[in-house]
């Protein structure tokens, strides 16, 4: 069975982590949210590939429709484009992301907006920690990359129930993990 992007990129990030571990969640926060997921020391694909799609995980009943049916999933109110579709909404005229992310000191309306953001994924590593008992989580992409979002991610998750808080790292691969990732297992499989 073939990897998905943000499954190659998890097995990278899991055979780079600093100290060894069991369970881990990746975590890309780009256009889309996805993720891969490591249980026990292995990659989980599933039986149909589909693994990984934490993008989906309502954490909202009320927020926006998202593409796949469902209302308030994580990539509807965390993605570089629900901050992009928000952010549209506020500025006039419109500022791109790498721009909102350059004002947030100054500018309390863009730091919301980044925080919002934060706010789901820490919600979506908390869940994920409630239900798998990851050991660490790692961020990547764009949006997961950008100065100080881990951190905003970090501070989010810290204010959460004792027994749901995880450790969130950057991404070792940067915006290179999926493909070192697929160029690692085609190494593994050889």
């Amino acid at each position: 069975m073939m990897l998905n992007d943000a499954q190659a990129a998890a097995w990278f990030e899991f055979v780079n982590l600093d100290t060894p571990i069991k369970n881990m969640a990746f975590i890309t926060v780009s256009t889309g949210v996805g993720g891969g997921l490591v249980i026990d020391g292995k990659l989980h694909k599933g039986t149909t590939g589909l693994a990984g799609h934490i993008g989906h995980i309502a954490v909202d009943p009320d927020g926006p429709e998202c593409g796949c049916g469902q209302r308030g999933c994580v990539e509807t109110l965390a993605s570089g484009t629900a901050i992009e579709r928000i952010s549209k909404q506020i500025f006039f005229p419109p500022v791109s992301n790498v721009h909102l992310f350059s004002i947030a000191d100054e500018d309390d309306m863009a730091e919301r907006i980044i925080r919002q953001s934060a706010g789901a994924i820490a919600t979506l590593c908390t869940n994920l920690k409630a239900i798998l008992d990851l050991d660490v989580v790692v961020i990547g992409g764009g949006v997961g990359l950008a100065s100080g979002y881990i951190s905003r991610v970090q501070e989010a998750i810290n204010e959460k129930p004792n027994f749901c808080q995880v450790p969130v790292v950057a991404a070792k691969g940067h915006y290179d993990a999926c493909l070192l990732g697929a160029a690692f297992q085609f190494n593994e499989l050889n």
